[in-house]
């Protein structure tokens, strides 16, 4: 109950995302292949937002659990998971 409590209490609305597109844009723009050839992910910025959402999201939620105590082993594990629309 903790995990869905921290994560319905995030406004999206208000959600800044700037920061975290900024970092994904630079690693997006520095991936490589399998063999470390440069190879670029490419997204729509639609896409971009959404993967930083799910970002602030998810460092926003493991953040809030481990400041109340929780702990992470087998069979007591938290997962996120999104469902996104319009994303062009």
């Amino acid at each position: 109950m903790d995990a869905k409590a921290i994560v319905s209490g995030i406004d999206l609305e208000a959600l800044d995302t700037t920061g975290a597109e900024a970092e994904l844009r630079a690693d997006y723009a520095q991936a490589t292949d399998i063999n470390d050839n440069p190879f670029p992910i490419t997204v729509s910025d639609d896409e971009l937002k959404q993967h930083a959402v799910n970002k602030i999201l998810a460092e926003t939620l493991w953040a809030g659990l481990e400041e109340r105590g929780h702990k992470m082993w087998p069979g007591h594990e938290v997962s996120l998971a999104g469902q996104t629309t319009n994303c062009s």
